[in-house]
């Protein structure tokens, strides 16, 4: 198991998950009628600290920073990205991600993959460290981060989003 340092010296175990809705993680789903929400949510007894979000989308050769992945163009409505913390729920990002410049605008890193004939990848990371803290999601609290997509994503070859952190002192 891995360990993190917090800022008081002791050690705790790392997480590495994904965002998922009902057990799947792939994004490239149709919400264009339904949205569909994917969440980070820590179970009732624990309390995640998260430091960093990886948005992967992986789709056919072409990015530009107008699309979004390799779709013809930008999405309609956007995914919206937001919080449900200490019983407050709204979004983390003022404005819904409609496009490849939308995720520079809020990734602290970002880059394009390209290996020959294959698909393109887009990595790209959140750093909530950078901006100041840890997201702090309490389980016994109901705290979850979200990400709701809003438009038809089914012809994205693949998308997910994936937290890390560390687990803080377990709640009893």
């Amino acid at each position: 198991m891995s360990l993190a340092t917090d800022f008081d010296g002791i050690q705790r175990p790392l997480f590495i998950r994904r965002l998922e809705n009902n057990g799947s993680d792939l994004m490239n789903v149709d919400g264009s009628i339904t949205p569909v929400s994917f969440k980070l949510q820590p179970a009732s007894n624990e309390i995640l600290r998260v430091s960093n979000w990886f948005i992967y989308i992986e789709d056919e050769k072409g990015f530009n920073i107008t699309d979004y992945g390799a779709l013809a163009g930008p999405l309609t409505n956007g995914l919206e990205i937001k919080a449900s913390i200490g019983g407050r729920y709204g979004p983390l990002i003022s404005f819904n991600v409609k496009s490849n410049a939308d995720i520079i605008s809020v990734a602290y890193d970002m880059d394009l993959k390209t290996w020959g004939n294959d698909n393109d990848v887009l990595v790209a990371k959140i750093d909530f460290t950078n901006m100041g803290q840890f997201v702090r999601l309490d389980g016994s609290q109901g705290d979850f981060l979200e990400v709701i997509v809003n438009d038809n994503l089914t012809n994205l070859g693949k998308q997910v989003i994936t937290a890390q952190g560390y687990i803080e002192d377990k709640v009893f």
